[in-house]
C-alpha cells in the first residue's frame, strides 16, 4: 500500500532522510534543515512530505506545522508515518 497516493502524481517535495549527528543533535540542526526544506517548498507553491518510522519524529514534524495525513503498521508491527507541510 502506498501511503502517499494522495500526492504520488502531483508535484509535491520529498524531504527523505533528514538526519543530524548524535554529537549536533540538540543544536538547532534538525529546525534549519526543516525550515530550509519548508522554504523551498513555499517558494514553489508546492507540499513538503516526510516520511518516518519513528512516532518520535513524527511529533517533530507535527510540531513543525506538518500534518499527519496517513500510518501505516507493516505486519512487523513498524508503523509508517506521513506527514505534510503546506503553506
Amino acid at each position: 500500500m502506498v501511503s502517499n497516493k494522495q500526492y504520488a502524481k502531483k508535484r509535491h517535495i520529498d524531504a527523505l532522510m533528514v538526519c543530524v549527528d548524535k554529537d549536533c543533535q540538540g543544536k538547532g540542526v534538525a529546525t534549519e534543515l526543516i525550515e530550509f526544506a519548508k522554504s523551498m517548498a513555499d517558494a514553489d507553491g508546492l507540499p513538503l512530505l516526510f516520511d518516518t518510522d519513528m512516532k518520535e519524529y513524527a511529533e517533530m514534524y507535527q510540531h513543525f506545522g506538518c500534518e499527519l495525513y496517513n500510518s501505516v503498521t507493516a505486519d512487523n508491527g513498524v508503523t509508517r508515518y506521513s506527514l505534510c507541510y503546506k503553506k
